[in-house]
């Protein structure tokens, strides 16, 4: 019994740090699209075209 309690604990903690990571690495990703893009484009069009398909990917 003991054992299936700490089990449950162990897995707690997890989840939300599995969520923290991936939203983490998914903000990084945008933002560094946005500065890679306005390097090479004008910068208000590659806020443009990041926002959108970020919108896309989180639908």
């Amino acid at each position: 019994m003991e054992y299936k309690e700490r089990e449950k604990t162990s897995l707690s903690w997890r989840i939300p740090a599995g969520m923290f990571l991936m939203s983490s690495a998914a903000l990084m990703y945008e933002v560094s699209l946005s500065r890679l893009l306005a390097i090479q484009i004008w910068h208000h069009y590659a806020f443009l075209i990041i926002s959108g398909a970020m919108l896309g990917y989180g639908t």
